[in-house]
């Protein structure tokens, strides 16, 4: 028994020694861009998108219509913009989290001052348009951090 664990401790740390040199690897950088415009404008999520090109979201104070807006980019596999949106109003709006969903649109989530002090969740469609939008949350502020889609379909929401 005792020769069997030690065995497969000597097996489980040769696996880790055969994949760390892979993990202390010097990354190699693709590309490089610089998104925005001439205000604060921060990107707080990416993920990669199905297609090989990537799906953006946080703030920007350069675009749209007021205090800081929702920006959601999708970018091609070289970090070209295939299309921008703003969402938002008058008042302090961010996204802190984007997930492309199983139908191929994305599904965002922040927080709004335009619609209420709350989580705004927005689901997208692949070119970017609001299929649907709900706040949730009261008076004092309430923020989405991180949202994933279920595997039923739904969406679950994270924050404070």
């Amino acid at each position: 028994m005792v020769l069997a664990v030690v065995s497969l401790l000597l097996v489980v740390l040769l696996i880790g020694l055969a994949v760390v040199p892979q993990a202390n690897a010097t990354p190699q950088t693709r590309w490089a861009k610089t998104y925005g415009g001439s205000r604060d404008d921060a990107a707080c999520s990416v993920q990669e998108t199905i297609d090989g090109g990537y799906i953006v979201a946080g703030g920007t104070y350069s675009f749209g219509a007021g205090d800081v807006d929702v920006w959601v980019l999708k970018l091609d596999e070289n970090g070209g913009i295939e299309w921008q949106k703003t969402y938002g109003g008058s008042g302090y709006d961010i996204a802190w989290s984007v997930q492309q969903t199983s139908d191929g649109g994305y599904i965002v989530a922040g927080g709004t001052g335009s619609f209420g002090e709350g989580v705004w969740v927005l689901k997208l469609d692949r070119s970017g348009k609001i299929e649907w939008q709900k706040t949730y949350g009261g008076r004092y502020g309430d923020w989405a951090y991180s949202v994933q889609e279920t595997s039923d379909g739904g969406y679950i929401v994270a924050g404070y």
